[in-house]
């Protein structure tokens, strides 16, 4: 039911961006991201289930997208976190720390790109199902990998 979400945003992005090499020193956690995809492991109460998910910057409603593959299928529409103080918040800076949403189905996760894009960890992730299935989940960099 979700899969025709996928295409689409895969569709939009242009082939030339398939795969962007990871910068040295990334201006933002959206730099590091890039357009590159990962095979991840998702677990919540029993054991762990692979899923791939593609980058793809710049995103439809957010800075970036994440495309999350097969099983939860959906694309989540991302932001780098706000850094300093509810003083003075300075939106869409985090170098490290990312957060998503979907308005579709209600679906969230935040987690941190770290190793110039090459690994995603400390991820969580809210499936707005009927259970509201919660996982936490953790990324290689996988360019043979797509959702």
């Amino acid at each position: 039911m979700r899969k025709p979400l996928i295409a689409a945003a895969l569709f939009a992005l242009p082939l030339v961006a398939a795969h962007v090499p990871r910068l040295a020193h990334a201006e933002s956690c959206q730099d590091s991201f890039g357009n590159n995809a990962y095979r991840c492991q998702f677990k919540a109460e029993g054991d762990a289930v692979e899923i791939c998910v593609q980058a793809i910057s710049p995103g439809s409603g957010g800075k970036f997208d994440l495309a999350v593959g097969e099983g939860i299928a959906t694309v989540l529409q991302c932001m780098c976190e706000a850094t300093g103080g509810f003083e003075k918040p300075k939106f869409d800076d985090a170098k490290e720390r990312f957060l998503c949403g979907n308005s579709q189905f209600g679906d969230a996760a935040r987690g941190k790109i770290e190793g110039n894009g090459g690994k995603i960890t400390k991820g969580q992730y809210l499936f707005n199902d009927d259970l509201d299935t919660s996982f936490v989940f953790e990324c290689r960099l996988d360019p043979t990998c797509a959702p």
